[in-house]
């Protein structure tokens, strides 16, 4: 059965692009470095290594089948997302990190012209599939998803608590000049709430 966004099992999304930025020192302060995070074994031992890269696989499935430019993986983006998911998890929060602040950081000062986020949280019993769909099920959430102007991103995956924290940042690259907009449909979805790793 397909989850859908709950008290239990929260999504959230946040978009950014460049001209409207404000910088916050809160923000700066928490995100000065983060380090690179290469992309993701669907092979290794780790359940959140195999999450992470059936994610990526997943949410390619729904771009490709909507005729939409495939996403690659964003070393930078993913430890950006990370350290959200490991924040939200060891702080038990659930919140959007303020996207404004990272244009100010390089490497993302000089590669991207807009970011977008989405969060969730839920049961650690949730599939990687199960969370994919619960973002084709929303709105907000499937924008940045199918977004043609996105063309990178980074997926941060904890399982902590009983809980599973996982955060999607998209970016669009400076010489892309694609809009984020979208207006792709959300049927068919091609995730599976049954199918992937668990933690």
């Amino acid at each position: 059965m397909a989850q859908v966004p709950t008290k239990r099992n929260r999504v959230g999304r946040n978009l950014v692009r460049l001209p409207l930025i404000l910088a916050t020192v809160a923000f700066f302060s928490l995100t000065a470095c983060f380090p690179a995070i290469s992309q993701p074994h669907r092979y290794s031992s780790s359940p959140t290594e195999r999450i992470k890269a059936e994610i990526l696989d997943q949410l390619n499935a729904e771009r490709h089948a909507r005729g939409l430019p495939l996403l690659v993986w964003n070393p930078n983006l993913a430890g950006m997302a990370q350290n959200w998911s490991q924040h939200m998890a060891d702080s038990g929060s659930f919140s959007h990190r303020d996207l404004s602040g990272a244009f100010k950081l390089s490497p993302f000062n000089t590669t991207l012209s807009a970011m977008g986020e989405n969060i969730l949280r839920g049961p650690a019993s949730l599939r990687s599939g199960a969370t994919t769909t619960a973002f084709m099920k929303s709105s907000g959430h499937r924008h940045n998803i199918l977004a043609p102007g996105f063309d990178s991103v980074g997926i941060g995956v904890v399982c902590k608590g009983g809980k599973i924290y996982v955060t999607h940042n998209f970016g669009r690259a400076t010489w892309n000049h694609a809009s984020t907009a979208s207006s792709a449909p959300q049927d068919p979805i091609k995730s599976s709430s049954s199918s992937g790793t668990k933690c």
